[in-house]
């Protein structure tokens, strides 16, 4: 992703990649150019709707 976007969010980091920020700002050039799609993950966590 990091090469088809155009900056890092730094309140929201990876630590395992040493915090780096995640990719944020998909360019649509960059996409055309490189052919990398972009990954995008819709998943909602409610409160209170998970039953043990």
């Amino acid at each position: 992703m990091g090469e088809i976007t155009t900056t890092e969010n730094p309140n929201v980091t990876i630590p395992i990649l040493n915090f780096q920020g995640i990719p944020t700002g998909i360019d649509l050039r960059k996409v055309l150019e490189t052919g990398v799609l972009p990954l995008i993950d819709t998943a909602i966590a409610l409160k209170g709707l998970v039953s043990v």
